[in-house]
């Protein structure tokens, strides 16, 4: 039972709510003793956890005018606000509502209030529960089993006979009874009082300021910045903590602290490192303290003033290059493009512009970064004095919108003779692969790119040279080679398409087998009202198009890598864009031929050729009638797949076996030849000699017998060659199944190849399995075999 002073109106009605194992129920006191409202145990009581009652008033505020009752059976907590009527006649009506119910796990035996938003639970265990009336969540568990709080056993005779329904099992059973705490746990004005057995304990909530001042005391300057963080986030239960639920006002609040708190920590911490002992762990701390700084600073909106502070601290300190790391860290783990100081930037890209190690991460930073975080004419001169190419490049195209000066840059670079400007040059080739695709180079985020691409389509494509810029622009011109007297220095056959094939093919050809998966390239687009001719141009791209040039300069082309990587991609685009290209047929079978005359040792430009031949077999209409120069090239450099392909498609079994048998022979563990396949056909070819050789003795006609004979002559040569070829890959041939099915066609078509069994004595398992299946054929089996089987059997069987 617990009482409460309560006024309605004039009137101190008095209430007071009584809790008994089964019934809840509220009395007021004036103007005469009344019960005014009772309710039953909820279904949701558990009744192993022991049973317990409790309850807690709360008086009305000024923000809360009804009191609040908190009562509780066993596990189940709920609370009501009490809203109290008089009538005219001086009579009270009391009314629960907007009750809230929290169920745990165990037995609660105290209910208190710490304020009109917390709730101490304890449990029969010992643990204290925070619960946050408005969520109705715990946000905090305390184990206070080391306080041993003082309780007494006071029901356990009293209730001793009492049973309850079950309402799980909806039968009457007998509970136990949890021990009484009440005269044990009190609250009074936010403070909690405890009696313990060797202690009188009192308690308050600390709120989020105490928390953070007493962590920085405590010289955990991580932990005290990250529990700030929390604040700002409203991780913890702001009601708890004591801070206002509504976020603009916590974020305003915690925002006064939270900037002094990183200051004061980083500066600390430098001050000390002078008397530090361990200065490796020294740096460790440091770097740690450096990550949650800065991932404070980005958590609060990133403000100037926080990140100009810390940056003058690790200068002063000589530690930039700590301070540098993290905060590239941080911009890159970014989803959104980030805006810092432009002054602190500014310093940033001048002192680490001197160190080449951090360029690579300093482009990077620079590529992340809003524009106006960029000082552009300061990185522009530096990037050019010092190389940062793709700096230059993202600025030209992504700020700029000039997607033509990489170009020039890169004409620049590639006539230098110093070896990081080459390397450097090559940039220029993962620039059209981005733009073509719709990326950002080099950053690969996507963008509405169809200006870009139709100035990059421009600039390569074109005829002759363009100027540049277009207005006011000087001509864009190539060196001029040792070899040409041309006054210009260039050919005006496709100037910088000819320029970039020759700096490297194999980059430019697989950035623009990229830019063919562009559906844009389908059909040509309208060019509208444009007035500009990049834009007019790029609109009237497509694949054939491209086709077109590349094969109308393919006679020019004098360096032999670079005509096979043409090759290479027509070979490998054209079947896969049959619909949106036409090639002529004496076209395909060209450049068929000069694939397969191809004598590259590198394995990746080989699969290149092969996968390239395989490709256009597959749409070129007269496999029948390719020339024997180019199945013997394809024979001599070994590209057995188009063979294959080309000897199925005419039914030629014969060829096709010559082919996988010199393929097994000479790739042995790269090949997978399918033995299945290759001894059905070997298989299949025997018969139809056989059968062949069965027919033609039906003839009676001297003509007739003249064809035969040529005939027979011919099917003999056959069987012969066959069996040839059997008996030189026998051992392959065997192994391919473990000699099962190659005994079954050596015995019916080739008895006397049974003689290489010897040959596998090497590999009893081999040889036993060829035998094996030697004794099940009906054809007669010499008895040397029959003994040799014996033999391996009882060496088998003695092992």
């Amino acid at each position: 039972m617990e009482n409460l002073s309560h006024r309605t109106g004039d009137t101190d009605i008095g209430l007071v709510a009584v809790i008994t194992p089964n019934l809840l129920g509220l009395i007021t006191l004036y103007p005469a003793p009344k019960t005014q409202f009772k309710t039953g145990r909820p279904k949701s009581v558990s009744m192993l956890t022991g049973l317990s009652g409790c309850l807690s008033w709360h008086r009305s505020t000024a923000s809360r005018a009804a009191p609040l009752l908190a009562y509780c059976w066993s596990n189940v907590v709920t609370i009501v606000e009490v809203h109290a009527t008089q009538t005219y006649d001086l009579d009270v009506t009391l009314t629960p509502k907007n009750a809230k119910r929290f169920v745990g796990t165990q037995s609660i035996v105290s209910v208190r209030w710490l304020n009109d938003k917390v709730l101490a639970l304890v449990t029969v265990t010992q643990y204290l529960h925070l619960l946050n009336y408005d969520t109705m969540t715990v946000s905090t568990v305390l184990d206070l089993s080391d306080k041993h709080i003082v309780h007494y056993d006071y029901f356990s005779e009293i209730l001793n006979d009492l049973k309850l329904l079950d309402p799980v099992s909806n039968e009457v059973v007998p509970v136990v009874s949890a021990d009484a705490y009440f005269n044990s746990i009190s609250s009074y004005k936010g403070k909690l009082f405890m009696m313990g057995r060797y202690e009188f304990v009192v308690g308050s909530i600390s709120n989020w300021s105490d928390k953070l001042l007493d962590t920085m005391e405590s010289g955990d300057y991580r932990k005290a910045i990250e529990l700030g963080i929390n604040y700002y986030q409203g991780v913890y239960d702001s009601a708890v903590v004591e801070l206002p639920s509504n976020e603009a006002e916590r974020k305003k609040l915690v925002m006064k602290n939270l900037p002094e708190m990183i200051i004061a920590s980083v500066l600390y911490t430098f001050k000390v490192y002078d008397t530090t002992a361990d200065k490796e762990e020294w740096s460790q701390n440091m770097v740690e303290l450096t990550k949650v700084c800065l991932e404070a600073w980005n958590v609060v909106d990133r403000p100037d003033f926080i990140l100009e502070q810390l940056f003058q601290l690790y200068k002063q300190y000589n530690q930039t290059e700590m301070f540098f790391d993290q905060i590239s860290d941080v911009v890159s783990n970014l989803q959104t493009t980030p805006y810092i100081s432009p002054s602190v930037f500014s310093e940033i890209v001048k002192l680490f512009v001197l160190k080449p190690a951090y360029h690579k991460r300093l482009e990077h930073l620079i590529c992340s970064l809003d524009i106006n975080s960029l000082d552009l004419n300061l990185i522009f001169s530096l990037g050019k004095e010092y190389r940062l190419v793709d700096s230059l490049f993202y600025l030209w195209s992504h700020i700029l919108d000039d997607f033509i000066s990489p170009f020039v840059k890169f004409l620049e670079l590639a006539e230098s003779v110093d070896n990081q400007d080459q390397d450097d040059a090559l940039k220029i080739y993962p620039y059209i692969s981005y733009t073509l695709t719709g990326r950002v180079y080099p950053t690969g985020k996507t963008f509405e790119a169809e200006k870009a691409k139709s100035y990059v389509y421009f600039f390569i494509f074109h005829e002759s040279l363009i100027a540049w810029p277009q207005q006011g622009g000087k001509v864009v011109r190539l060196a001029k080679p040792s070899d040409s007297d041309d006054e210009d220095g260039v050919d005006n056959n496709y100037p910088y398409l000819q320029k970039l094939m020759e700096f490297s093919s194999s980059a430019f050809f697989t950035a623009l087998h990229e830019a063919f998966e562009d559906p844009l390239l389908n059909t040509v687009a309208t060019t509208g009202d444009t007035v500009d001719p990049a834009i007019a141009f790029g609109r009237s791209v497509t694949r054939q198009k491209i086709i077109d040039i590349l094969l109308d300069l393919e006679p020019m082309i004098k360096d032999n890598e670079t005509r096979l990587f043409l090759d290479v991609f027509i070979a490998r685009n054209y079947p896969k864009y049959i619909q949106f290209i036409s090639l002529p047929e004496d076209s395909v079978l060209k450049t068929l031929a000069r694939l397969a005359a191809c004598k590259s040792t590198d394995e990746r430009v080989r699969a290149d050729c092969e996968l390239g031949i395989t490709a256009l077999l597959s749409v070129y209409t007269k496999r029948n009638e390719i020339p024997d120069e180019v199945l013997t090239d394809l024979t001599q450099n070994e590209y057995y797949e188009p063979l294959e392909y080309i000897y199925r498609g005419r039914e030629d079994r014969f060829n096709l076996i010559k082919t996988k048998l010199r393929r097994l022979e000479n790739t042995p563990n790269e090949t997978p030849v399918e033995g299945k396949e290759l001894l059905e056909l070997i298989s299949h070819v025997y018969k139809h000699i056989s059968d062949k050789d069965e027919i033609e003795p039906n003839s009676d006609t001297s003509s007739s017998n003249s064809s035969s004979s040529s005939s027979s002559s011919k099917i003999n040569e056959v069987r012969e060659e066959l069996t040839h070829l059997i008996d030189t890959h026998f051992r392959a041939l065997a192994k391919l199944d473990g000699g099962t099915r190659l005994a079954r066609i050596v015995s019916r078509y080739a008895p006397e190849l049974h003689e290489n069994v010897h040959l596998l004595a090497d590999d009893p398992a081999l040889q036993r399995g060829y035998l094996a299946s030697l004794m099940q054929c009906k054809e007669l089996i010499p008895s040397k075999y029959i003994s040799l089987y014996e033999k391996l059997n009882q060496n088998t069987t003695c092992k």
